[in-house]
């Protein structure tokens, strides 16, 4: 059941992305303020997604990272060094994120969406924690 459940969950969180991708989102860059712990790059690639009816759009680089945080570092709060509008997963642990001058705290298995040109920053709460990143920039 929480294989069904955390399928749905990312089928859904796909759907809102192409949707907002339907209407222009474009790339950007973020400014790192602080220094990150570790990242793991789970998949880096370019796909071609289709209307409804089967016409091309632009190509889209997708990037799908995993970073862990420690308290090992100096720093508890980190700014994500991502481009474009991203889609994050909080694996483990609880962190509190601010998008857009706004803090919520995070818990594992919540997802959330950050809008392109945005910064997120990262606050760990705990001992550790683990989050997934899915960053779609449109190519030209």
């Amino acid at each position: 059941m929480g294989t069904a459940n955390t399928l749905l969950r990312t089928l859904a969180v796909f759907g809102v992305v192409f949707f907002s991708l339907s209407y222009g989102v474009t790339g950007g860059t973020e400014k790192d303020e602080y220094s990150l712990q570790a990242a793991s790059t789970r998949f880096s690639g370019t796909i071609f997604p289709a209307t409804a009816r089967g016409e091309r759009k632009l190509p889209l680089n997708v990037q799908i990272k995993v970073w862990t945080l420690d308290p090992s570092s100096k720093h508890r709060k980190f700014a994500l060094p991502l481009s474009g509008f991203y889609v994050a997963n909080c694996i483990s642990g609880r962190i509190t994120t601010t998008i857009n001058n706004i803090s919520e705290k995070r818990s594992p298995g919540e997802f959330w969406i950050v809008p392109q040109g945005t910064s997120m920053l990262v606050q760990l709460e705990g001992q550790n924690a683990s989050l997934q990143t899915i960053v779609f920039e449109v190519t030209h």
